[in-house]
C-alpha cells in the first residue's frame, strides 16, 4: 500500500516538475492539456486528437446524410472553404499560441524556471541595488493577471465569453431563420431542417471550439499583449534599462521584444483566411466595407502596443545622447578650441590639429546617435510585419476598386441613419 502511494506520489511529482515556474497556462486544464508535452510530437499529437479527429467525426456524420458534396445552392461540408481554412487556422493558432506563452517568459526572464540575468530583456535591465526582488514581484503580478486570477482578468474573461456566445447565436441562429424563410439563400452551411445530424454536429464542433478551447487561450493572449505594456512601463518609470543605442541590432538591444510583439500579429491575421473564403463564398456584404479596415487596424495595435514603453524609453535615451554629444561639441569649441584659434603662430597648430580629429569623433557620434532606433525593431522583424500588414492593406484596395458601388451606398445608409 506504500509502495502505491509513493508511486503515486513520484508521479504527481514529476507531472508537477514538468510544468515551468513561470508558465503562464499551468492553470487552465484544456491548454496544460494541449502544451506540457515531454516532447513536440506529443504537443502534434494532443493537437490532432483536439482538432482533426472531432473534424473527421463531422465529415463521417454528413457522410451518412450525403451532405460532403451537394449540388445546386446548398453547401455541403467538403465545399464550405470557410469551414476546412478554419480547420487548418486552428491548428496553425494552436501552434503559434504554444510559441508565444512560451516566448514571454524566456523573454522577460531569460528562462521559463527562473531569471537569467544574461540572455532575453534581463540583459538590459540594470539590478542593482535588489532590483531583482522587485522585477520578479512584478512579474509574478503579470503572470497572475495572465492566469486570470485578478477582478479585471476576471471581468476580461467573462466578456470574451459573452461576446463568443453573441457571435455563436447570431450566426447559427440567423443562418438558420434565413434558411427556412427561403430556399434561395445563398449562404455556406447546411440547412437544419434537411440535415438535422450533420448541422447539429457542425454545431456541437463549433460550440466545443468555441467555447473550451479558444476563450483561455484569447485571454491569455490578450493578457500578456497588455501585461508585456506594464511591464515595460514600471522599468521605464524606474529607470532601469540600460539600452544599447549603437547595437548591431538596430533595435537598441531589445530586439527580443519586438520578436515576440510579432507573433500575436500572426495570430490575429490568420483567422483573415477564413474569412476571405467566406468573402469568396457568400459574396460582398456591406459589412466588409467597414471590417477589413478595423482588422488593419487591430493589426497594427497588437504588435505596437505592448512596445509603447519601450519606444518611450529608447527616445528619451536617445534624446539624452544627442544632450550629452552638444554638450561635449560646446565643451570643446568654448574652451579648447577658442583657446588655441586665438594663439595660431604660438605653437598651437599641433592642438588645432587633435582638436580637429576630435570634432570629426564627435560628428561621427552624433551622425549615429541620430540615427538611433527608438523601437526594438529590428530589420528581420521589419520585414516579417511588412509581410503580414501588406495583405490586408491589397485587400482593402481590391475590395476599394471592384465594390466600389456598394461600399459608397454602405456609407450613404449610414449618413442616413445617423441624420
Amino acid at each position: 500500500m506504500n509502495k502505491g502511494n509513493n508511486l503515486n506520489g513520484n508521479l504527481m511529482k514529476s507531472k508537477s516538475e514538468s510544468i515551468p515556474k513561470y508558465c503562464v497556462y499551468k492553470h487552465s486544464p484544456v491548454l496544460r492539456f494541449l502544451f506540457i508535452s515531454e516532447n513536440y510530437q506529443g504537443f502534434l499529437l494532443r493537437t490532432f486528437l483536439i482538432i482533426i479527429i472531432p473534424y473527421l467525426l463531422c465529415i463521417l456524420v454528413c457522410y451518412r446524410e450525403d451532405a460532403l458534396i451537394i449540388p445546386g445552392y446548398i453547401i455541403g461540408i467538403l465545399q464550405d472553404y470557410g469551414f476546412f481554412s478554419m480547420i487548418v487556422v486552428s491548428i496553425l493558432l494552436i501552434i503559434l499560441g504554444k510559441v508565444f506563452f512560451d516566448r514571454f517568459p524566456q523573454t522577460f526572464l531569460g528562462s521559463a524556471n527562473d531569471l537569467d540575468k544574461n540572455s532575453g530583456l534581463p540583459k538590459a535591465i540594470d539590478f542593482s541595488e535588489g532590483y531583482d526582488k522587485i522585477y520578479l514581484n512584478e512579474i509574478d503580478k503579470q503572470i497572475d493577471f495572465i492566469e486570470g486570477k485578478t477582478r479585471q482578468a476576471k471581468i476580461g474573461r467573462s466578456a470574451i465569453y459573452i461576446v463568443l456566445l453573441f457571435l455563436m447565436l447570431h450566426t447559427f441562429g440567423y443562418e438558420a431563420f434565413i434558411k427556412s424563410q427561403t430556399s434561395e439563400y445563398n449562404v455556406w452551411g447546411l440547412y437544419p431542417s434537411e440535415y438535422r445530424l450533420s448541422y447539429l454536429s457542425l454545431l456541437i464542433f463549433d460550440s466545443c471550439l468555441f467555447f473550451i478551447l479558444v476563450p483561455p487561450g484569447l485571454w491569455r493572449i490578450i493578457g500578456i499583449i497588455f501585461s508585456c505594456n506594464k511591464i515595460l512601463t514600471k522599468l521605464t518609470n524606474d529607470n532601469r534599462l540600460k539600452l544599447s543605442l549603437i547595437s548591431p541590432s538596430g533595435a537598441g538591444g531589445l530586439n527580443s521584444l519586438g520578436r515576440l510583439s510579432i507573433i500575436p500579429m500572426y495570430i490575429v491575421f490568420l483567422p483573415l483566411i477564413p474569412a476571405s473564403a467566406m468573402i469568396y463564398m457568400a459574396g460582398f456584404n456591406d459589412y466588409w466595407a467597414i471590417f477589413l479596415p478595423i482588422y488593419t487596424g487591430l493589426l497594427i495595435f497588437v504588435f505596437f502596443y505592448p512596445l509603447r514603453s519601450a519606444h518611450k524609453a529608447m527616445e528619451i535615451a536617445k534624446e539624452k545622447q544627442l544632450g550629452k554629444i552638444s554638450a561635449l561639441f560646446g565643451d570643446l569649441y568654448n574652451n579648447r578650441f577658442s583657446v588655441a584659434a586665438q594663439n595660431i603662430g604660438k605653437g598651437s597648430e599641433e592642438e588645432l590639429l587633435k582638436l580637429s580629429k576630435e570634432f570629426q569623433c564627435l560628428d561621427l557620434l552624433h551622425e549615429k546617435a541620430e540615427k538611433m532606433p527608438v523601437w526594438p525593431i529590428d530589420l528581420t522583424t521589419v520585414k516579417r510585419f511588412s509581410s503580414v500588414i501588406i495583405w490586408p492593406i491589397i485587400g482593402l484596395i481590391i475590395q476599394g476598386v471592384s465594390n466600389a458601388d456598394k461600399i459608397i451606398s454602405f456609407f450613404n445608409k449610414i449618413k442616413g441613419i445617423m441624420h
